[in-house]
């Protein structure tokens, strides 16, 4: 494994590569108008049909020849002594100190991460005919290599020999060598991705393109489901149909059941035991358990949302019901219309969240009983909310809880209403020793409140605070600013 962290360190300490230009073959070297520190580009266009910057010119028998710079980059050095003179193939004529691009701090980091299978000796290689197929077919990634396995054609002087791959089995990652080019000895070919880290790179899709004897294989899918649960999409049908694989599988993840055969999806036994882990698996089963009371019931319990996956039956079971909304009351909305308007469940789901009252039956609001209990719990909650905040709540009538049964459209309360008019709360005008600011009992009736004195009052209690607060936050901004500004100002007159 390697250090991550310790390699971006190293690539930050000196993030370039120098490029080395050499001259191609032998002749007369004449220099570009170039000097150290100038920036030279790399060859441009759509198909880099435009070469880059030229850096020289090498003459032989009277045929000049230009050398253009690979990369973009800045020239760190010059062999200006070689200007005029005739040199040898192989000569270094100047460096290029080229900044790494993203993709080539990347491809740096894989260099080391994966396993590189390097040239024995100086040669063009190739592809043998039926890796190159699959290659051409697909992608690298779609070639699964093994030890022993003929891999690669190697050609030198004539000759062609069969060069067979040694290292672990993999999924081929990265290739590194061009047709018809020269590798040098130990220069790497290709870059192999172990199998496990292959699988972990790519999610699993690495075997979407592998063989019969990897998909078809229940050893081998037990060790790749481990790694990676979802995974066992890609394997053969008989595969996702063995229960010990599957059960490998939903063991990590109990979302992987969608993938496992119809049987499998639908084995009670198994499908009891994922949803009690995770009720949402639910959605996963096959249909025949997903109308299985106990499965549903739970699934309901562990998590309420479950019920919006149980079939339509199921939704209208008052105890499925009730367990769902015990666990969330807001999932009264995905129960069935018999259940919504059954007042235990109803009531059950305010307990929980007081919000639900705008998706429990609308029967229950000609339910005098449960339209007193319902006004008493949600009274209750809210009160509690407005102690914590330290303001003042005004209950709920049972009129106006009853009109709310089915839509959840309760009155406006005053505070809803001042922190809605925010800013605009300083702009109110309340006149000294007046009974409440003008105004009030417009707001009130836009709440579908009564405008009485009582309540006008207290609204101008309410703003006068709300003023009177907004005020000092304004002016306590204002001091902070202005503290941000004078360290700004210094921090500037003592820079260096």
């Amino acid at each position: 494994m390697i250090n991550i962290s310790a390699l971006l360190d190293e690539i930050k300490a000196s993030p370039y590569r120098e490029i080395v230009i050499r001259t191609p073959h032998t002749g007369v070297v004449t220099f570009a108008d170039i000097k150290e520190g100038d920036e030279v580009l790399g060859p441009q266009g759509q198909w880099k049909e435009k070469p880059g910057t030229r850096l020289a010119t090498l003459e032989r028998e009277r045929n000049p020849k230009p050398i253009c710079s690979p990369e973009k980059g800045i020239v760190s050095k010059i062999h200006s002594q070689l200007e005029g003179m005739f040199v040898e193939a192989g000569t270094p004529l100047m460096v290029i100190r080229h900044m790494l691009t993203r993709s080539e701090v990347e491809h740096q980091i894989l260099k080391k991460a994966l396993y590189l299978f390097r040239a024995p000796e100086r040669a063009k290689y190739y592809f043998t005919p039926e890796v190159d197929k699959k290659i051409r077919a697909s992608d690298a990634h779609s070639v699964v290599v093994r030890d022993g396995m003929e891999l690669l054609i190697m050609s030198r002087m004539k000759r062609e020999v069969p060069l067979h791959y040694s290292g672990p089995t993999g999924v081929i990652y990265a290739v590194y060598f061009s047709y018809n080019e020269n590798m040098d000895a130990d220069a790497p070919l290709i870059g192999v991705c172990p199998d496990e880290e292959a699988m972990k790179n790519t999610n699993g899709e690495s075997l979407h393109r592998a063989g019969d004897e990897y998909v078809n294989n229940p050893s081998w899918a037990k060790k790749a489901v481990g790694i990676i649960p979802a995974s066992l999409r890609f394997f053969k049908y008989a595969i996702k149909g063995m229960a010990d694989v599957v059960k490998y599988a939903v063991t990590k993840d109990p979302s992987s059941i969608r993938y496992a055969s119809k049987q499998v999806r639908n084995n009670k036994e198994m499908a009891l035991e994922l949803v009690k882990e995770d009720g949402m698996v639910l959605a996963d089963l096959g249909p025949d358990r997903r109308g299985d009371y106990d499965i549903v019931l739970e699934a309901v319990k562990q998590n309420g949302e479950a019920l919006q996956f149980a079939t339509p039956n199921l939704r209208n079971e008052v105890e499925i019901a009730f367990a769902a909304v015990k666990q969330n009351g807001l999932t009264i909305q995905f129960a069935g219309e018999q259940a919504k308007n059954t007042s235990v469940v109803a009531l059950a789901a305010l307990r929980q969240n007081v919000e639900a009252l705008g998706f429990i039956g609308k029967d229950l609001a000609k339910d005098d009983a449960f339209i007193a209990k319902a006004t008493v719990i949600i009274n209750d909650a809210k009160r509690r909310e407005y102690e914590e905040k330290g303001t003042e709540f005004t209950p709920y009538t049972k009129d106006e809880v009853q009109k709310a049964v089915g839509t959840g459209k309760l009155p406006e309360d005053k505070s809803t209403f001042l922190s809605r008019m925010g800013e605009g709360l300083t702009e109110v005008f309340v006149k000294p020793g007046a009974k409440h600011f003008p105004g009030a009992e417009n707001i009130l009736k836009k709440a579908g409140q009564k405008a009485t004195p009582r309540k006008a009052r207290t609204m101008t209690f309410d703003v006068e605070s709300a003023i009177k607060r907004g005020k000092e936050e304004e002016a306590k901004r204002k001091e902070e600013k202005a503290a941000r500004e004078a360290e700004r100002q210094h921090t500037w007159a003592t820079k260096p």
